[in-house]
């Protein structure tokens, strides 16, 4: 914040004295160079200075670990088969986690083969809970909607529950943020012609939002 320049006041008497002494000129304020990203300073109305919000950074996505535990607590099952119980773990170095050898930080861009493995996992998990979910007495998936019914008011219920499972947003039946969603929704029914194969193609398009996965 630049200085205040000082102000030179000229003393009077009703007898003008002669001005002997020297006169001092302020000293001028040093000028440093500012490095281009640095945040513009501000001046509040108390005269405290303050900082602009710094830009927004990329985003990142869940590491392995986080993303096994968003698995359980959205889907109720973590990825995996008979023969790979918890396949995150097998692919966990492929996936970025470190080994402490070669590599120390974990990669946390959300990489083309991020994505596919992703799929892969949205895919197993949407067949498991949904063939889990068409007959259980406490479902997790179909809690406001029938697995084959079409009655959309139902199915905007079950959309914002799933927003708030999935996604973490808790929000009205008839919040702005859930047109998309029962777009998607009416879209896939419309191809498949059938609502259960509507509902699986609407829990893989949710894990592979980067509201589930990003940061």
């Amino acid at each position: 914040m630049m200085l205040l320049a000082l102000n030179l006041l000229a003393c009077r008497s009703d007898i003008e004295q002669p001005n002997t002494e020297p006169v001092v000129e302020p000293a001028s304020e040093p000028s440093f160079p500012v490095p281009p990203d640095a945040p513009e300073v501000l001046e509040t109305e108390e005269g405290e200075a303050g900082l602009e919000q710094p830009p927004d950074h990329d985003y990142r996505r869940l590491d392995v670990d986080q993303l096994r535990e968003a698995f359980r607590f959205s889907a109720g099952q973590i990825w995996g088969d008979f023969v790979e119980p918890d396949k995150l773990s097998v692919l966990a170095l492929t996936l970025g986690q470190p080994d402490f050898i070669e590599r120390t930080n974990e990669v946390l861009e959300p990489t083309v083969l991020f994505a596919k493995f992703l799929s892969d996992a949205a895919t197993d998990i949407c067949v498991n809970v949904i063939r889990d979910d068409f007959n259980a007495t406490e479902p997790i998936f179909f809690v406001h909607a029938e697995p084959m019914g079409s009655d959309l008011e139902l199915v905007r219920q079950n959309i914002a529950y799933l927003r708030l499972r999935y996604h973490g947003y808790r929000q009205p039946i008839d919040h702005p943020d859930h047109a998309e969603w029962l777009s998607l929704w009416s879209d896939l029914h419309d191809v498949q012609s059938e609502p259960l194969l509507a509902w699986f193609g609407f829990c893989v398009a949710m894990i592979q939002h980067p509201d589930f996965y990003a940061y």
